[in-house]
């Protein structure tokens, strides 16, 4: 299979990607609560400059820091609604059902741009067998699948509820989406392994693909790279995130 051609990476890709920091959003709300424990509806006033304060340590800035700031005041305000207690459980739920990997693995739901798709859509070799490991509601298999039907694409989803949309949204299209373990599947039976995951998971995503991967494989990283490991390529994309591409190549 044709390698991707290597080129300098761009100058956009030194700047900040917003998406390295989302997934600490979690954790920073949680760290706020776990040390500010008996204030009554945790006043907006201390709780906001704590959020952002370790917004700001885990590496959020820009707009980032806005929806940090604008959690605890439509927390505020929809307890003022007097919503019933049933309401935050089935809200909790949803939650858990949507990016429960966020909870286990670090690794929260992103949805891969137009941008994204395009490219690959664009670069990927005729006929190679591609896998989103992670393919949440199938934001790239289901479109990739429509635009390269000459592509054998496939997504695999962990989350029964993302898998449930992804399935029914890839119901007209060849796109196979199945419900399981990334870490369980066997990579070798791909050409492509596309990933849009977190950074904490990359060091495995690394070491699977090295062992499991056949020569000549791609490995493509939306935002997120491997430390220690250049990849042998990087394209910036234009949508919001500021995301970027990374491609490796199986040298197995």
């Amino acid at each position: 299979m044709a390698s991707p051609t290597p080129q300098r990476p761009t100058a956009r890709s030194g700047r900040l990607r917003p998406a390295r920091h989302l997934w600490s959003l979690p954790l920073s709300l949680v760290m706020t609560m776990a040390i500010s424990p008996g204030l009554p509806l945790a006043p907006v006033w201390l709780a906001m400059p704590m959020t952002l304060g370790l917004a700001l340590i885990l590496g959020a800035r820009g707009w980032l820091l806005l929806v940090y700031a604008g959690f605890w005041p439509a927390l505020v305000g929809l307890l003022s609604l007097d919503v019933p207690g049933w309401w935050f459980g089935a809200a909790a739920l949803l939650l858990f059902a949507l990016s429960r990997h966020a909870i286990g693995e670090r690794v929260p739901l992103f949805l891969s741009s137009k941008a994204a798709v395009a490219r690959l859509a664009a670069e990927l070799p005729a006929g190679a067998r591609v896998a989103d490991m992670g393919c949440g509601i199938g934001s790239v298999v289901v479109p990739l699948a429509r635009l390269r039907p000459d592509l054998h694409v496939t997504g695999v989803e962990g989350s029964w509820l993302t898998w449930l949309i992804a399935r029914l949204r890839a119901a007209n299209s060849s796109a196979c989406i199945r419900y399981g373990d990334i870490w369980r599947q066997d990579w070798q039976a791909f050409d492509v392994i596309y990933v849009y995951l977190s950074p904490v998971p990359m060091p495995r995503v690394w070491q699977k693909f090295q062992t499991e991967s056949a020569p000549g494989a791609w490995l493509v990283s939306n935002t997120f790279g491997i430390d220690g490991v250049p990849p042998v390529r990087q394209t910036g994309l234009d949508d919001v995130m500021q995301s970027q591409l990374q491609y490796w190549i199986s040298a197995r």
